[in-house]
């Protein structure tokens, strides 16, 4: 059950950051609809800020969690949640196709962050496991067997 606590802390780090995040790009985000190689670079630019932030979470999350493997996918819908959830409150964009193309970048960016930061922090836990159980000094005989010999009494 040692994955509950944590489970909740990154949640709430993940909502921070989610409204955060907008805070700081809710100027430029609308650049990702220009046509041309503007909205190309700056839908790029949000795709990759958001892989590159799930990325790490998840992978700090799935290295130090047995049980919750697949949470980060979660982690990254509460990212973006914020970001959804105001810039329809705030009518940042002119058209809702112009908010569903920022929803889906977003998206896009978070679910690929979250999927390779799995597999990444699966990774490094899985050699962790193994270094710590090769690092392991040999037990001694006498010890070995160290209960059996109260157990003849």
């Amino acid at each position: 059950m040692d994955s509950m606590p944590r489970a909740f802390a990154f949640t709430s780090t993940a909502m921070l950051l989610g409204v955060v995040i907008y805070m700081f790009t809710q100027n430029i985000a609308h650049f990702i609809n220009e046509p041309g190689v503007t909205g190309v670079v700056f839908s790029l630019g949000f795709l990759l800020f958001y892989l590159n932030i799930n990325y790490f979470l998840s992978k700090r999350f799935a290295r130090k969690t047995i049980y919750l493997v697949n949470f980060p996918y979660i982690i990254a819908a509460l990212i973006i949640l914020p970001a959804a959830i105001l810039s329809s409150m705030t009518g940042q964009f002119a058209m809702i196709t112009q908010q569903v193309i920022y929803v889906v970048i977003i998206l896009m960016g978070s679910l690929l962050g979250a999927s390779l930061g799995i597999k990444k922090g699966l990774k490094i836990r899985k050699a962790y496991f193994e270094k710590t159980a090769n690092d392991q000094p040999d037990i001694p005989e006498d010890l070995r067997r160290a209960s059996e010999k109260f157990s003849n009494n």
